[in-house]
Parts: C-alpha cells; sequence; structure tokens
C-alpha cells in the first residue's frame, strides 16, 4: 500500500500537496482510488514509485490523513 509512515505534516492551507512513496512491487492504482473519494487527484510517477496528491481546499486533509494512517497500518 503506501510508505512505512506519515513523515511530517508542514501545515494545512488551500493548496496542500501530499507525496507518497510506493515501494516497489506494490500496485498504486488502490490508493490513487480511495484518494478520490475527498476529492484528490492524483498522478503516479513510475520511475520513482511517487504518488503526488494535490488536495484542494474543497476536500478534508483530515480525511485524507485518517485514510493514509489507516493504509500504513494495513500494511
Amino acid at each position: 500500500m503506501v510508505a512505512s509512515g506519515i513523515a511530517q505534516l508542514l501545515g494545512e492551507s488551500d493548496k496542500t500537496s501530499i507525496r507518497i512513496v510506493v515501494h516497489e512491487g506494490r500496485e498504486p492504482a488502490a490508493n490513487r482510488s480511495e484518494l478520490k473519494r475527498p476529492g484528490c487527484a492524483s498522478e503516479f510517477e513510475s520511475v520513482h514509485g511517487l504518488i503526488a496528491v494535490p488536495v484542494p481546499g474543497s476536500a478534508s486533509l483530515e480525511a485524507v490523513r485518517q485514510y493514509l494512517e489507516e493504509a500504513v497500518a494495513a500494511g
């Protein structure tokens, strides 16, 4: 699923961005699909295994954070 933990939340604004490290052998599609629920688009950069997630002001950063924490806990 996602990386082994949430490294740091620098702050919340109308232009919050999140980067998720996808470890080799993991499939990013499920994460990207789940991130659409709170209204976040995403892009996957396969060379470095990164999902870029711009979180719009209309989306709940707390909902995104909760999903990511649950995904990390699930492995």
